[in-house]
């Protein structure tokens, strides 16, 4: 029973491998160019950062060899808050940072006038140059309020080379959060 078992094992086993997936992948197949907004709202700042590009294709498989920036020059950007009940219109702008690769500037969109409130909706439209419209909704996360506080006291062990720093945060009037890191502050060599 044992060698009819591995003769039939070694018979369908170099089959299924031989056999293997017939699709083979290709990350160019049905490229589509695709505009890409990227913004990330400050809680902290009345000023926002927004940059628009377009997904390029190069002639290999290397994005490096992309010579020709990416980044949009010309769209409107606004946002609407629902928490101030008003849109806002981002600037136009230039970041030699973000540009330093292609050798120009990039066109930036800047806000210098909202700064973001918890729990407020906020819709982003972007019009581009071509005429394409992108659309975005997110919510403003509750503030999340970490305090800081060494406790040289460890719970873990009685070594007094060791030490705890816990880190509490509670999220508003409601669940607390707490993480605690032990670490050693002096080690000693074993011989």
């Amino acid at each position: 029973m044992i060698k009819k078992s591995m003769f039939i094992l070694a018979f369908v086993m170099p089959i299924l491998i031989l056999s293997g997936c017939e699709n083979s992948f290709d990350p160019k197949k049905n490229y589509q160019e695709k505009y890409i907004l990227n913004l990330v709202i400050k809680g902290d700042s009345v000023k926002q950062l927004a940059v628009i590009a377009k997904t390029y294709d190069v002639p290999g498989y290397n994005p490096n060899e992309n010579q020709t920036s990416p980044f949009i020059k010309g769209a409107t950007i606004t946002m609407y808050s629902s928490f101030y009940k008003n849109t806002y219109l981002f600037s136009d702008s230039t970041s030699s940072e973000i540009g330093q690769k292609y050798g120009n500037s990039a066109p930036v969109y800047v806000l210098k006038s909202m700064k973001a409130r918890p729990n407020d909706t906020l819709r982003l439209t972007a019009v581009m140059p071509d005429g394409t419209i992108l659309r975005s909704t997110c919510a403003v996360p509750r503030d999340l309020d970490f305090r800081l506080s060494k406790n040289f006291i460890s719970t873990a062990t009685q070594n007094p080379n060791e030490k705890n720093l816990s880190l509490t945060g509670q999220l508003r009037q409601t669940t607390s959060l707490s993480l605690n890191l032990y670490f050693i502050t002096q080690l000693t060599k074993m011989e």
